[in-house]
C-alpha cells in the first residue's frame, strides 16, 4: 500500500494493495481526489502523475475557541456547536453575535470557529460543501 498527498490540494490518499494489484494487471489507471476533484495516473510502480489539476482549495485558519477568541472580521465562518458538531452551513459573525440570518445563537451554543486563512483564500472554493448562511436585512421581525 502507498500513501501519497494529493499534487493539488494535499489532501492524503492511498493506493491499496487491491488496487495496486488490478494496476498491476490492467496498466496505469486514474485515481481521483475527493476534495479537488484532480485526476492522478498511478502506474505499477506506484509512480503518480497529476493528469487534470483539482479547484484549488481556500485554507482555513486554525481552530479558535470561542469566547476566548472573537473573530476580528464580520463575514462568515465554519464553527462548532457545544455539542462538538462541525455546522453544515457557514454562520455570520456580524461583530457582536453569531448569527444565521435572523436566528440568533445563545451565548454558549458556539464553542470554536475558522475562518480562511489569507486574504486571496475567498476566491478559491472552500474545503468543505457549507450552504451559505441566510441573508439578513437588519430587521428583527
Amino acid at each position: 500500500m502507498k500513501n501519497y498527498n494529493c499534487l493539488t490540494c494535499q489532501e492524503p490518499m492511498k493506493v491499496s494493495i487491491f488496487f495496486h494489484t488490478y494496476i498491476r494487471s490492467n496498466g496505469p489507471q486514474k485515481q481521483r481526489c475527493p476534495m479537488c476533484g484532480a485526476v492522478h495516473e498511478v502506474n505499477g510502480k506506484n509512480e503518480i502523475r497529476l493528469t487534470v489539476p483539482g479547484a484549488q482549495m481556500a485554507k482555513l485558519s486554525q481552530e479558535y475557541g470561542y469566547p476566548e477568541h472573537k473573530p476580528w472580521r464580520v463575514g462568515a465562518y465554519r464553527v462548532r456547536y457545544s455539542n462538538g458538531q462541525w455546522s453544515k452551513v457557514k454562520v455570520t459573525w456580524d461583530g457582536d453575535v453569531w448569527r444565521n440570518g435572523p436566528v440568533l445563537f445563545h451565548a454558549g451554543s458556539i464553542v470554536a470557529w475558522q475562518g480562511l486563512a489569507g486574504d486571496m483564500e475567498h476566491l478559491k472554493r472552500m474545503p468543505y460543501d457549507l450552504t451559505d448562511p441566510l441573508p439578513y436585512n437588519g430587521d428583527d421581525e
